[in-house]
């Protein structure tokens, strides 16, 4: 096995298709999979695709890990015992299920810490070409998701896959941040491949500098208002590797993206102009909302929520601030910080394990990877993970290793072979079920509803959904046939509450239901449990000033209304007689 080193063999520089073991092209293609992957047919349009390679990459992964804590590297043994840990949180918390898979849609749970150890694992086993090949394979995907952005803002298309998301360009990520973070790295990227002097194919360094201004125009149109500050951070630095004349080259080649980018569409969304329009309000407001991991921690602190929880940990501990400035109903599933993200729910067992494993999986660490995991890892202390790009960095991370693998033992092949039959299987049953449910949204049938519900037994999304279709058809049936809707209704979010107790959507329609279905006891316990794990719902609130007025209890009426105009100031209330 040849060891990861920072300057590209002779094959590499000459432009040669280097000679890889299938291993490390299924390594590589597993990268840039996740880094641009998508399906227009099922509901997570990006999620899905990319969780379904995280299962099937799942098991050689940990096969990979297993064969570096055999031989005793240290890294492999912080990873495994960080791994360990998640999984005792897991098996200790209230809602180990949804622990073990995490929440609809979201890139946090006990498969996805195995994921992120078992990417490293597999980035560590990369040879020096293998590692150079995935560098050009991220750059590769870093012009995929720049294009994208480009036909996203153009409003050509129609479909889900090129919506933009607050008038911003989401990129293959399915999320501006994410694709913000991601572009930042590639950047880096291609500026380390311009420091070459020699061996680069003819056209190399121009192809470098025009992918370095699509990204920055990228950058601009996914609106990262942080991703325009680390560009300059980027070429700041370049201007000690590559010297000044390269540097002003980048310079400007990175400002007319930016600058095209503005112009061909001006907007408040863009980059350029968050940025120009931000105070120090965003960090404020997150920091209101970090506030309440705090507390979170103090209730669990050695072994944390569990895995994939940290809503249920947090949300309890809302606040008027927090509510202010993000909305009353509006919550995080994520931390979007690593540390708070692991302190709360893995506990700060499993935070002192994940910062020994990058603490040790960083030591000797060089090459063009470095640094790409560098700027594309500087989102995490602000932004989410993301099933699409944190794997990539752990794997980038490994890749980027000097020190030699371990060659894979007589075990490993059939335990590798197992396990991605195994996690095809997974993958499969998780894009089928999850085009279920996007044919459920499509046509709107209760029968295509109640498929996708039970396709997806752990979430509470789908039984949600069934609920409210079925809560449409009340209007306009017939006295029997609206009864039995609204009976069915609320059966559907009286499941969707057993999923997730505490997701205090699911008991806002609970309560919602139960009052139309006539039960106003049942719909103010309802209310009073959503109040329980979000004590500054809005809903939750005006909803019950509005049983309180039914029943005439006036009091009442001027308490829930009192904490109605604390979040909004002057409005009605209650908000219907």
């Amino acid at each position: 096995m040849t060891a990861t080193v920072a300057a590209p063999p002779a094959a590499a520089r000459a432009g040669a298709i280097p000679r890889l073991r299938p291993g490390e092209w299924a390594t590589v293609a597993y990268a840039g999979g996740l880094l641009v992957l998508g399906l227009p047919n099922v509901s997570g349009f990006y999620w899905t695709p990319k969780a379904a390679l995280l299962l099937i990459a799942l098991v050689p992964g940990l096969v990979a890990l297993t064969r570096l804590v055999v031989v005793r590297e240290r890294a492999a043994i912080a990873a495994a015992v960080f791994l360990g840990v998640s999984t005792l949180a897991t098996v200790l918390s209230p809602s180990p299920l949804l622990s073990f898979v995490g929440l609809y849609i979201e890139s946090s749970s006990l498969l996805f810490v195995a994921a992120l150890v078992g990417s490293c694992a597999l980035g560590r086993g990369l040879s020096a070409p293998a590692a150079r090949v995935l560098g050009s394979v991220v750059i590769a995907a870093g012009v995929a998701n720049a294009v994208m952005a480009w036909l996203q803002m153009s409003s050509s298309f129609g479909n889900g896959v090129f919506e933009r998301f607050d008038g911003r360009a989401p990129g293959l990520l399915g999320n501006p941040v994410h694709a913000t973070a991601f572009l930042v790295g590639a950047f880096a990227l291609a500026v380390e491949r311009l420091q070459s002097r020699d061996g680069l194919p003819p056209g190399a360094r121009a192809g470098y500098l025009a992918a370095a201004a699509l990204f920055a125009s990228g950058v601009q149109l996914t609106g990262g208002r942080t991703g325009l500050v680390l560009l300059a951070l980027i070429g700041l630095r370049a201007l000690l590797r590559i010297g000044w004349r390269t540097t002003a080259i980048l310079a400007a080649v990175a400002a007319i993206g930016v600058v095209v980018a503005s112009a061909t569409f001006p907007s408040d969304a863009g980059a350029a102009s968050r940025l120009a329009s931000s105070g120090g309000g965003s960090i404020g407001s997150r920091l209101d909302r970090w506030r309440t991991a705090l507390p979170a921690i103090e209730a669990r602190p050695l072994l944390g929520v569990g895995t994939g929880l940290y809503r249920r940990a947090t949300s309890p501990h809302s606040t008027v601030a927090s509510a202010l400035a993000f909305g009353p109903d509006s919550l995080y599933q994520d931390a979007h910080n690593l540390v708070l993200q692991y302190a709360v729910t893995t506990g700060l067992l499993g935070l002192a394990a994940l910062a020994c494993w990058l603490a040790l999986a960083a030591v000797g660490v060089r090459g063009e990877l470095v640094w790409f995991v560098l700027f594309a890892g500087l989102s995490l202390l602000i932004q989410p993970e993301f099933v699409g790009l944190t794997p990539v960095l752990a794997l980038a991370l490994g890749a980027a290793s000097t020190r030699p693998a371990p060659p894979p033992g007589r075990w490993s092949r059939p335990v590798v072979i197992v396990g991605i039959v195994v996690g095809l299987v997974a993958a499969v049953a998780l894009v089928r079920a999850d085009r279920l449910f996007d044919q459920a949204a499509r046509w709107r049938t209760v029968a295509a509803a109640h498929r996708a519900q039970d396709a997806l037994p752990m979430w509470p999304e789908p039984a949600a959904f069934t609920a409210r279709l079925e809560h449409a058809h009340v209007a306009g049936a017939t006295a029997a046939a609206a009864r039995a809707s609204a009976r069915d209704a609320v059966q559907a979010a009286r499941l969707a509450v057993r999923r997730d107790p505490s997701a205090p959507s699911s008991w806002l329609l609970l309560g919602e239901f139960e009052a139309d279905a006539g039960d106003r006891a049942a719909a103010m316990s309802a209310y009073r449990t959503a109040l329980r794990w979000n004590p500054q719902s809005g809903t939750a609130f005006d909803a019950l000033a509005v049983l309180a007025a039914e029943r005439g209890d006036h009091a009442a009426v001027r308490h829930w209304c009192g904490h109605v105009r604390e979040l909004y100031g002057k409005v009605a209330c209650p908000s219907r007689s």
